[in-house]
């Protein structure tokens, strides 16, 4: 009793569609159409002569044009790299960077958010996540200073102590007092920016006199 209102409508709905994905064809819209409907009370038995495959959901019709796309990075924080690859989850039609670029993977080397937008085969737009890249400079290497039998970085950060190659339990101050002989270096964090490095290896032979 109502297809002169329901074929406008739905007419409507597709030219919304086509506004998303504009080389969409018709059997993707004639198969979102149907797989968006809903039903109610009033429709309990689909698909039915009166109601066909249910009641047109304009919402969901158009939400169906959506598909994931996301950006592939484990890390956002690097220390002492030139670049970082960027690339999506799939394999789509176009790309179009925030910084420019359209293919389909980029080399990054600035701090900054960075996403894309990407096309798939119906020519649906989807804009990925977005992701923010810091890059850091490595800090500058320590050198142990040797007083007497303790060893110090004069620095401010985190430390860990390591003796001819394996980490000292415990040893996480600025100073370590040597109790053997052997190599000693220590791994040093700038806590301002999360990057590590090793000190130089200092050959420590004690000398002291017992009592």
């Amino acid at each position: 009793g109502g297809k002169s209102m329901a074929s406008t409508t739905v007419a409507g709905m597709v030219a919304l569609y086509f506004e998303m994905c504009n080389t969409a064809d018709y059997i993707e819209v004639k198969n979102k159409l149907i797989n968006s409907a809903k039903q109610d009370q009033f429709t309990p038995s689909l698909p039915s002569p009166k109601w066909g495959h249910g009641k047109a959901d304009a919402f969901q019709f158009l939400k169906s044009s959506s598909f994931p796309a996301s950006l592939n990075l484990n890390s956002t924080d690097f220390c002492g790299i030139d670049s970082v690859l960027l690339s999506t989850n799939n394999s789509f039609t176009t790309y179009l960077w925030n910084t420019g670029d359209t293919a389909s993977s980029i080399y990054v080397n600035q701090s900054q958010k960075y996403f894309a937008e990407v096309e798939d085969q119906s020519g649906c737009l989807v804009q990925t996540n977005e992701i923010e890249l810091n890059f850091y400079p490595n800090p500058n290497q320590p050198t142990l200073i040797k007083n007497s039998d303790s060893l110090v970085i004069n620095l401010i950060g985190e430390f860990q102590w390591y003796l001819n190659n394996s980490i000292i339990n415990g040893a996480t101050g600025s100073m370590y007092k040597a109790l053997v002989n052997g190599l000693y270096f220590c791994n040093y964090t700038d806590t301002s920016t999360g990057c590590a490095i090793n000190s130089y290896t200092l050959n420590t032979i004690m000398t002291r006199i017992d009592n």
